[in-house]
């Protein structure tokens, strides 16, 4: 779904200079534990329950039912991944309407139908620092946030699956510092220029078409493998194989650095 990402902003919005990310480091060092990078939502993390044998963290309204729905949705990945994002320290949210509001931003309109841009699920991305020994250093935390219990119909109910999608893409370049490692190869851009109006047609972004990246379009590919893979074939072959590489093929660990004594 439409998310935002911290690291993303950062590189293509706003450049940060090198002394921002010595900064970020030195903080780093100090707290000796990665940093945790802001949440969209306001709720206090006692506020949370963590749904047993999960990383998914439910706030107060959130349903029963909504609770096993996403549970599900989270089984459904694979294992590796699953452990990734435990190893990664990232939190799960999810906050019900009837208790919080993601704070939504506007990125831009989009050009081609007039429509803002809404968010009901956000993946904030991890941060990674080269040192100079030749290691990786994760200086932010990711987060995964996804708004439920929603009254409106026209929402993708597996949009936590696509922003998972989103983690993946960035911790799959964690050891070279890299964030959207996959989205931005070469591979996944030839892939998703052959395929985008086919993946386009699966998508919330099919109403803000011109928005449409590649970073979109890996999150969409990552969601149908794992919810409907018949579909994300039946596009291609050759997409379906590189999603499920990609997957699969994801370390549990990032061999980042903890920032621990």
């Amino acid at each position: 779904m439409f998310h935002r990402s911290f690291s993303h902003k950062c590189k293509n919005h706003h450049p940060a200079p090198r002394r921002l990310f010595a900064a970020l480091l030195f903080a780093a060092l100090l707290t000796a534990a990665p940093l945790t990078a802001q949440a969209a939502h306001s709720l206090p993390d006692s506020a949370f329950t963590r749904i047993p044998a999960t990383d998914l963290y439910a706030s107060p309204s959130v349903s029963a039912a909504e609770q096993e729905f996403q549970t599900t949705l989270w089984l459904s990945v694979p294992e590796n991944i699953r452990a990734r994002l435990e190893n990664d320290g990232v939190k799960i949210y999810l906050i019900s309407a009837s208790d919080d509001a993601i704070v939504s931003q506007t990125l831009k309109n989009s050009s081609s139908t007039g429509k803002k841009v809404t968010f009901v699920g956000l993946t904030t991305h991890p941060v990674y620092v080269a040192l100079s020994d030749k290691t990786v250093a994760r200086v932010f935390d990711g987060t995964i946030e996804i708004q439920t219990d929603l009254s409106s119909k026209n929402v993708d109910r597996t949009r936590l699956i696509h922003e998972i999608g989103h983690y993946v893409d960035s911790a799959a370049g964690s050891t070279a510092a890299e964030n959207f490692a996959i989205s931005s190869s070469s591979t996944w851009k030839s892939l998703f220029a052959e395929n985008r109006s086919a993946l386009l047609a699966t998508s919330a972004y099919a109403a803000v078409p011109d928005l449409y990246s590649a970073s979109e379009g890996w999150a969409d590919a990552f969601r149908l493998l794992w919810t409907d893979p018949a579909a994300l074939q039946s596009i291609s072959d050759d997409l379906f194989l590189y999603v499920y590489q990609q997957s699969v093929g994801l370390p549990v660990s990032g061999g980042d650095i903890a920032l621990t004594n």
